[in-house]
């Protein structure tokens, strides 16, 4: 991910809405102590010495969080539209945050580069901030578990393309992939303009939706995906729509959910133009192409794919390419229902909206969603230039939920 960020800078942001009495000097504190606990949080990345590509550097000083007065509900949209404008500083740590606040809470936005973090490690340090903000000590953590070549766990970003069946499409060679990093497939952050969106389902509506997706055999995600399709024919005309999809690797692989680390792994399935009609059955059959994507043999097997191209002294382009392979039109990460502490002491969470990124493509799309006490919390953001498809995904969730 950072072969591919240093060419085209991806990084998300997530945002939490707290309840809480503090003053701007207690938020300061909490953001500088998981700093503190997370040793990503405080690092740059530089090409080694040694001429074994890049390497993770401790930043001699770390970034100090932008607290302001929060003076309306919405506001917070704007400063996520600016953070996903602007690249990370130079030699400065990887991670920022903006704290929007009043006598009654704030709103945290975290930023996050996306080689030192996924969402599952946004939600980890929104937990670790909650606590250190209720005044509870904050241990450091150690430097999270890297896997080289002959490592046996898939705990690293890996990505692969997945056809309409679910089986996995031979990966270019190496000559393909360059060719691919050249195309003209990016955009800079100079004049570059993001829009963002969010809004909630309600806890009835929450439940409606996951027990009619459960009677279809499928799930909310999969019901989700197949909204944003039909929203993608309904206003771009679309005649298909690929949508690339996250998935959290950490219950599958045993792995530690408390460590901020990319342990990731996405695949792009590809949605046939459909209609309302046919809605359920097209989202089943997402479902079970998103399921292939998360069995152990196929992370398997992506990690020794991963592995025999992206090599410590490779071309950085490579990286490029392989992501440019996703031809996606749209990522949907979705969380699921967060298992998340949402008291801490006198603290409250009262939402979350999240991840939410860019990967500077020209045409792209990012829908985040997570679930907390049975809200749903979607998030788009999108350049300007493509028009907004959230009111219309969320029209069509509620139409294929009508008895």
């Amino acid at each position: 991910m950072f072969h591919y960020s240093a060419a085209h800078p991806r990084h998300f942001c997530m945002i939490a809405k707290l309840k809480a009495k503090r003053t701007a000097e207690d938020y300061g504190r909490a953001f500088m102590a998981i700093q503190a606990r997370h040793p990503l949080l405080r690092t740059t990345i530089v090409d080694a010495e040694d001429g074994l590509g890049p390497a993770f550097v401790e930043c001699r000083t770390l970034c100090e969080p932008n607290i302001q007065p929060r003076y309306t509900s919405g506001e917070w949209l704007e400063l996520v539209q600016s953070e996903l404008e602007r690249d990370f500083d130079d030699n400065a740590p990887l991670f920022r945050g903006t704290i929007l606040h009043d006598e009654a809470g704030a709103v945290i936005i975290l930023t996050f580069h996306h080689a030192v973090a996924d969402a599952m490690s946004g939600v980890a340090v929104i937990e670790d901030f909650m606590r250190a903000l209720s005044g509870a000590p904050m241990m450091t953590l150690g430097v999270p578990q890297s896997m080289d070549n002959d490592g046996e766990r898939a705990d690293i970003g890996v990505a692969t393309v997945q056809n309409g069946a679910g089986t996995q499409q031979a990966i270019p060679d190496l000559s393909a992939l360059l060719d691919i990093a050249k195309q003209p497939l990016w955009r800079s952050f100079a004049g570059d303009r993001v829009a963002v969106e969010a809004t909630m389902l309600d806890a009835a509506l929450t439940t409606q939706l996951r027990d009619t997706a459960r009677r279809h055999g499928t799930t909310i995600n999969s019901a989700i995906c197949i909204a944003l399709a039909l929203a993608a024919y309904q206003r771009e005309n679309r005649s298909d729509y690929n949508i690339l999809s996250a998935v959290n690797v950490r219950p599958i692989l045993g792995l530690d959910r408390e460590a901020c680390v990319l342990r990731a792994v996405a695949g792009t399935v590809p949605i046939a133009r459909a209609t309302i009609d046919q809605f359920w059955i097209a989202a089943k059959s997402h479902y079970e192409a998103v399921r292939e994507i998360r069995s152990a043999d196929r992370l398997e097997s992506l990690r020794q794919m991963l592995n025999m191209i992206i090599t410590p002294d490779c071309d950085p382009r490579l990286a490029s390419g392989l992501l440019g392979t996703l031809r996606y039109d749209a990522v949907v990460s979705n969380l699921g229902d967060l298992d998340i502490q949402e008291t801490v002491g006198d603290i409250s969470l009262e939402a979350l909206w999240g991840p939410v990124g860019q990967a500077r493509l020209h045409k792209e799309r990012f829908v985040g969603v997570a679930t907390v006490g049975n809200v749903l919390h979607l998030i788009e953001a999108r350049p300007t230039y493509q028009p907004q498809l959230l009111d219309k995904l969320v029209r069509n969730l509620r139409k294929v939920c009508q008895p």
